[in-house]
């Protein structure tokens, strides 16, 4: 319904979207409501080169229902500018809404890793990981933060550990290439 003319985004949780239907009756009500450029459940979160115009949109969205999904993306859009502390901000502020939302203790992950602080991240990571742990790129974050703090029991366990959670034949794949590789180095060393 998203890409749907005939359809408007006008309200979003972390449960649920509302769309209504584009004709005279609504109106009114699109006008004032309608999602311009804000896609609350896509990575990015937003319509390709429409970013200020999104954050407005969910900047209204928090004013009417707030919620960890808006923070959240609320937080991508800062990051993408560059505005790590008010990222980081808003991501605090989704987990305060729900503490069961895995994607904001990843992007605070993410956060900490760009600065090279991957022993504050991985506490992270592994909350995320608690709350999704079918999620692929997670375990791969644990792993590259293992790597850099020269982890690699720990590294190769989260492998494993992937391994065992992730949901399809190709992902269990790459952990498995991943192992090995992982392995394949450490052992190689005096």
């Amino acid at each position: 319904m998203l890409n749907d003319p005939k359809w408007n985004l006008v309200f979003w949780d972390d449960t649920s979207e509302i769309y209504v239907k584009n004709n005279e009756e609504n109106n009114a009500l699109l006008s004032e409501f309608t999602a311009r450029a804000a896609i609350p459940l896509s990575s990015s979160g937003y319509r390709k080169g429409l970013m200020s115009e999104a954050f407005n949109d969910y900047e209204r969205m928090a004013q009417i229902q707030d919620s960890a999904l808006t923070r959240n993306q609320m937080g991508v859009i800062l990051f993408n500018q560059g505005k790590i502390h008010q990222a980081a901000d808003q991501y605090n502020k989704a987990i305060q809404l729900n503490k069961s939302y895995a994607y904001a203790y990843f992007n605070l992950a993410e956060i900490r890793i760009t600065q090279g602080n991957y022993q504050d991240a991985i506490p992270l990571l592994k909350q995320a990981l608690i709350l999704a742990p079918n999620q692929e790129l997670i375990y791969i974050q644990l792993w590259k933060s293992y790597l850099a703090l020269a982890d690699s029991q720990d590294a190769i366990s989260i492998l494993k550990q992937g391994y065992n959670n992730v949901p399809n034949d190709q992902q269990k794949q790459l952990f498995n290439q991943l192992i090995q590789k992982t392995q394949a180095s450490y052992s190689s060393i005096p």
